[in-house]
């Protein structure tokens, strides 16, 4: 079986060099010589600093957009790429995405064990720039980071840690876009992201269009990975406008799926609406011990209280 880790990325060559640092570092958990590492350069101005680090770090699939297109156009590209190389799975990872030990292992056992399984993602700890050397050097040494919405802030919080021995796999609409894979069957059956979304909305179009076909995501497989959050419209606001994108995408999220563009949370008249209709079905997972572990998944669970 050979895995293609993919990312697109905006200028995002310092980010570029410390997610590949970490997977250079990180035990995976799959054979590296099975892994293909490829890179989709989304327009970026300094496209030799983009291509330089691809280089350094053994990218053997390499893709620059003369223009900036968007995530869900680099997502394709991602899997075109892996296609091209005969991949059975593609990974795809933010560039502010940091891994740990054993990260890939358990994934590709989720996605190719389970056939009705559309997408599925990791659980993530935030951090902040500051905690990349540490990160780089041993994950496990580092506390991790919650978010704390009273103030707004990613803050260190070890109760994290303690409970990432009770995750397991839960059924959700749509993956979470930082990290992500795909087994090549089911992408091919739902089909390629809607690229007109350019940002924003495009993992859950593309969740609702597989939860309408009676396939559901999950979300929780282990381990923990590391998410910045937003690293590269933080650092590209101005020529990326994400306030702007997101609510284009919003609106056209609303359009497609018939929800009122007044509906303050419009994936939940969606997910109300498909997640009931997804048949029952049994999974397989690796745990963090290791030990794999079954279970029925009811017909229901995911759907938005």
């Amino acid at each position: 079986m050979k895995i293609c880790v993919a990312s697109n990325s905006y200028n995002g060559a310092v980010r570029w060099s410390q997610l590949f640092e970490s997977i250079k570092r990180r035990e995976p958990g799959f054979s590296r010589e099975d892994m293909l590492l490829a890179c989709v350069d989304d327009g970026s101005p300094d496209a030799a600093a983009m291509q330089r680090v691809a280089e350094v770090y053994g990218a053997g699939a390499y893709t620059r957009f003369p223009v900036n297109r968007g995530i869900p156009a680099g997502w394709n590209e991602c899997a075109r790429l892996a296609w091209d190389h005969n991949c059975d799975v593609v990974v795809i990872l933010n560039d502010d995405i940091l891994v740990v030990d054993n990260w890939l292992g358990p994934m590709i056992h989720f996605v190719t064990q389970n056939p009705r399984v559309a997408a599925a993602s990791w659980n993530i700890h935030w951090f902040k720039p500051e905690d990349v050397p540490d990160l780089l050097d041993n994950p496990t040494a580092c506390c991790p980071r919650g978010y704390d919405g009273a103030t707004q802030d990613k803050v260190f919080d070890p109760s994290r840690r303690a409970s990432e021995m009770a995750t397991r796999p839960s059924r959700i609409m749509c993956m979470a876009g930082c990290c992500f894979a795909i087994h090549r069957p089911m992408l091919h059956r739902i089909g390629p992201f809607d690229d007109q979304f350019t940002s924003f909305f495009e993992e859950s179009d593309w969740g609702s269009r597989a939860a309408g076909m009676g396939y559901a995501s999950y979300g929780g497989v282990t381990p923990y990975l590391y998410h910045e959050w937003a690293a590269t419209f933080k650092a590209n606001d101005v020529a990326l406008r994400p306030g702007t994108r997101m609510e284009e995408s919003r609106v056209r999220y609303c359009r497609k799926w018939g929800v009122d563009t007044g509906e303050p949370d419009c994936f939940r008249p969606v997910n109300r609406r498909l997640m009931p209709l997804i048949p029952a079905e049994e999974i397989s997972w690796v745990g963090m011990d290791g030990q794999v572990r079954q279970r029925v998944v009811a017909q229901g669970e995911g759907v938005a209280g």
